[in-house]
């Protein structure tokens, strides 16, 4: 139940009226997971001054290891989100929390699916299904130039592995396993490169106690 009250909030501020003078919202996607055949695509909105949010939504595949000596091949794919809060301590660029250094907490909830196949006269393949929970601090920096956002972001976090076929799972050989993040509960790294571009600014008018969010641009084009 706490799980879904984080993700929950997180929603709804994202969704909520701003309660200061300017609010920006970013879309941003993760380049380097597309090294590594993983999609991530992010929406994050700044909330109050120094606050902002962001869901991102992650799929792809997260663990790969080819044929080896024994005969196998190992492939995790999956999807999920990640819904999180940032504080910028000191005051961004052109004025909005959403640049300089930021830290952060978040949390990952991601379906996976993994399929172990042993090569022999008659393959075998042995199918997994599960879920992770993740809880996770974050730091990181952003850059600007007009519309246009570079983030780079590290992280660490503790996790919870549920497998929906364990008997399956305890098949595998750990020889593949054991680096491979969704079977390690204690620990989870994360690390981000991100290109983001700014799909709306606003500043909001107060007047006779009520606020309405107006767009505006300033010399630079944002």
């Amino acid at each position: 139940m706490i799980l879904v009250n984080f993700f929950l909030a997180v929603v709804s501020v994202l969704f909520s009226n701003p309660s200061h003078a300017q609010q920006y919202s970013i879309l941003k996607l993760n380049v380097a997971g597309l090294a590594s055949n993983k999609l991530s695509i992010a929406y994050e909105r700044t909330i109050f001054k120094k606050v902002s949010a962001q869901v991102t939504y992650q799929s792809g595949v997260f663990g790969r290891q080819g044929q080896t000596f024994s005969g196998g091949e190992y492939k995790v794919t999956g999807h999920g989100i990640i819904p999180e809060v940032r504080f910028y301590p000191f005051k961004g660029e052109k004025g909005m929390p959403a640049g300089s250094l930021f830290v952060g907490i978040d949390f990952r909830y991601l379906r996976f699916n993994e399929q172990y196949i042993y090569q022999n006269q008659n393959p075998v393949a042995f199918v997994n299904l599960g879920t992770l929970y993740n809880y996770g601090v974050e730091a990181g920096y952003k850059h600007s130039y007009k519309r246009l956002w570079v983030e780079m972001l590290v992280g660490y976090g503790f996790g919870k592995v549920t497998n929906d076929y364990s008997s399956n799972s305890n098949l595998i050989p750990t020889n593949y396993t054991q680096n491979f993040f969704l079977k390690n509960e204690n620990r989870f790294m994360r690390w981000e490169l991100s290109v983001g571009f700014i799909i709306s600014k606003r500043v909001v008018i107060s007047k006779k106690g009520e606020f309405r969010a107006v767009s505006i641009k300033n010399k630079e084009g944002v």
